[in-house]
């Protein structure tokens, strides 16, 4: 079984090899790292993808983890997507097909964004402009429900991962998962 095991690591030549190596140890075959976030602090998120054998605890890689100094895990879930990126060039294909159909090309965007991209859910928003309240055009099938709210300015002006804990604006229900 694969999982997708969210780690922050210090940021220093051969901390990640530490970590695949305690993770080796435990017979988890690595298929993928990213790089999630830098932080100023000298450390890094990572999200790997690990399979282990039949039978084999999801806690053995968090054991791992503790093994090596500096290595927090954040979390750790069953993983099904796909860790080849090659699929994510179709991805972009399709939704650019679907150009003159906007609301249609977002849907199919984000049912996929999971699948290529390590995420757990996906959603687009629409911020039509400065005081405007902001909605949701898609989300994918793993999406939070939106909580009814309808906040103003979000600053979110590209695709980029959401931060429950800074960014007051964010539903509750989307910082639980």
């Amino acid at each position: 079984m694969s999982y997708l095991i969210r780690v922050l690591l210090p940021d220093v030549p051969g901390s990640l090899g530490q970590l695949a190596e305690a993770i080796g140890l435990v017979d988890g075959n690595i298929e993928s790292v990213d790089v999630v976030e830098a932080f100023d602090d000298g450390t890094v998120m990572d999200d790997i993808v690990v399979s282990l054998p039949k039978g084999a605890m999801a806690d053995s890689l968090i054991t791992a983890a503790d093994t090596i100094d500096g290595v927090e895990v954040d979390s750790i879930r069953p993983f099904s997507g796909r860790v080849d990126r090659r699929g994510q060039i179709e991805v972009l294909a399709e939704v650019a097909s679907q150009a003159r159909d906007i609301p249609r090309a977002m849907e199919s965007l984000v049912n996929v964004t999971p699948q290529t991209m390590t995420a757990s859910w996906a959603v687009v928003l629409d911020d039509t402009g400065e005081g405007t309240p902001v909605s949701r055009v898609a989300g994918s099938m793993a999406a939070p429900e939106d909580d009814g709210t309808a906040p103003v300015d979000i600053n979110v002006t590209g695709a980029r991962m959401l931060n429950a804990e800074t960014e007051e604006w964010i539903p509750e229900s989307w910082g639980l998962l």
